[in-house]
């Protein structure tokens, strides 16, 4: 048994910030060739009525959109988003849980759901566990999504950042989006995740 993807989904905010702007925008000054080394000369952050569970919203709906089923075909859904910030004044949300709230709010009334944390790794723990749901019989159709709304890192890095030693640096690099992938079975083993 192989496992395959069905759709895919994105969202991307509207706004686009680059990496100059976000180094110019640093309290100090940081004399380090960031877009060089990392190569993203872009990022898109987030609006001001935009949260990570808005993002993660987004993806799974274009994902469906592009899909041959409708929510109540959906089997499992997993969330593997780190960001919980759902609301404005930080307003993080732990329980429910993402997974439980997106089944809710777009009527995936079949789909057993949970979520897995593992940082940037997360969307591939997501998918090798539908993978293994898949495999084992245990789920006909996988739904894995990811909304990151992690750009107030980054603006915290640039009030606070020291210098280009700082730990923090990397805060400078992120951006915030929505992905999901709908996975089922493959229909010939040649074809799918080997």
């Amino acid at each position: 048994t192989t496992t395959i993807i069905e759709s895919i989904g994105t969202y991307l905010p509207p706004k686009v910030v680059s990496t100059k702007e976000v180094l110019r925008a640093c309290t100090r000054r940081i004399l380090f060739p960031l877009e060089r080394l990392t190569g993203i000369r872009f990022r898109r952050m987030a609006g001001d009525s935009e949260f990570s569970i808005d993002l993660a919203r987004t993806a799974i709906e274009n994902c469906l959109k592009r899909s041959e089923y409708e929510a109540e075909d959906i089997d499992l859904l997993i969330c593997c988003n780190i960001s919980r910030y759902d609301g404005p004044d930080f307003n993080y949300s732990f329980e429910p849980s993402t997974s439980i709230k997106l089944k809710r709010d777009l009527g995936l009334t079949n789909a057993l759901a949970f979520d897995i944390s593992n940082a940037c790794a997360g969307m591939f723990t997501g998918v090798h566990a539908a993978d293994g749901y898949i495999k084992a019989g245990l789920a006909r159709r996988a739904l894995v999504v990811s909304g990151e709304y992690i750009t107030h890192l980054t603006r915290t890095a640039q009030r606070e950042i020291e210098g280009m030693s700082d730990s923090r640096l990397a805060c400078l690099t992120l951006g915030d989006s929505g992905v999901a992938v709908l996975l089922e079975k493959s229909a010939s083993p040649e074809y799918g995740f080997q």
